[in-house]
C-alpha cells in the first residue's frame, strides 16, 4: 500500500519577491540621498570652527612673540592664509581651504600688532554660503582685536 501525501508548497511569486526587494532597496539608498548634503553642512562647519581657532591662535602669537601676525583671504583663491609666529621664535604660514559651498566676498588683510594683538585697522571677513543663501560675517572690533560673528539670509 502506498502512502500519498498531498502537500501544498507555498512560495513567493515573482512580483512579490520583485516587490520586496525594491522596498529593501528604497529602505538601504534613503540614507544615501541624504549624506551629500550632510557632508556638505559638515565641512562648512568644519571651516568656520577652523577658521575661528587660527583667529585666535593668530592673534595670541601676536601678544606672546611681540611680532606682528596676519590673516590674508582673497576672493579669488580657494584659501585663508594665517601668517605667525610660534613662542619659540619659528615664522609659521598655515593655509585653510575653503570649502566650495563657500565663497569669499572680499579681500581682507588683517594685522594683529606685536605685543598688543590689537588691530590696525577695523576689518570684517564676509563669507557666502552658496547653497543655502546665507552670509557670515566676522566682524572685528578695533580695542580689543575680537571679533563678532553675524550670520544672515541673502
Amino acid at each position: 500500500m502506498m502512502i500519498t501525501e498531498n502537500r501544498s508548497w507555498r512560495g513567493f511569486t515573482l512580483i512579490e519577491m520583485v516587490m520586496v526587494l525594491f522596498v529593501i532597496s528604497v529602505i538601504a539608498l534613503i540614507p544615501n540621498l541624504k549624506l551629500p548634503d550632510m557632508e556638505r553642512k559638515l565641512d562648512n562647519q568644519f571651516f568656520f570652527e577652523e577658521f575661528e581657532r587660527l583667529i585666535t591662535i593668530t592673534q595670541e602669537s601676536a601678544v606672546f612673540s611681540g611680532r606682528a601676525s596676519r590673516i590674508i583671504m582673497k576672493r579669488n583663491e580657494r584659501s585663508v592664509a594665517f601668517d605667525y609666529v610660534l613662542s619659540n621664535g619659528v615664522k609659521t604660514h598655515y593655509y585653510v581651504e575653503i570649502p566650495e559651498d563657500i565663497r569669499a566676498e572680499t579681500d581682507t588683510f588683517v594685522t594683529f600688532l606685536g605685543e598688543t594683538g590689537t588691530l590696525s585697522k577695523v576689518t570684517k571677513f564676509k563669507f557666502l554660503l552658496t547653497k543655502s543663501q546665507k552670509k557670515v560675517v566676522y566682524q572685528f572690533y578695533l580695542g580689543s582685536g575680537k571679533y563678532a560673528k553675524k550670520e544672515s539670509e541673502v
